[in-house]
Parts: structure tokens; sequence; C-alpha cells
């Protein structure tokens, strides 16, 4: 998975099954290293 489809995943899954505005509860995905989305996502599923 490409780093743009890692984020819209994880933004699709937060939207999905969460009432909360993602952005602001965490911090924007530039600062994230790609093994901290990495690791996010895994924990998704």
């Amino acid at each position: 998975m490409s780093r743009r489809e890692l984020e819209e995943a994880i933004i699709q899954h937060v939207a999905n099954n969460y009432d909360i505005d993602f952005f602001s509860t965490c911090m924007p995905f530039e600062f994230w290293s790609a093994e901290e989305l990495n690791e996010y996502y895994s924990d998704l599923s």
C-alpha cells in the first residue's frame, strides 16, 4: 500500500467507526512516520 492509500484507509476506518474528527484528536499525517502509519493500520484489523 502506498502512503496515500494507508492515510485514506485510516481516515475511512475512523469515519465509519467513530463519531470524532480524527485530525482534531491526532497529529496530521505529514508528522507521522511511514512506520507509525503502518503500525496504526495493522492495529485496525
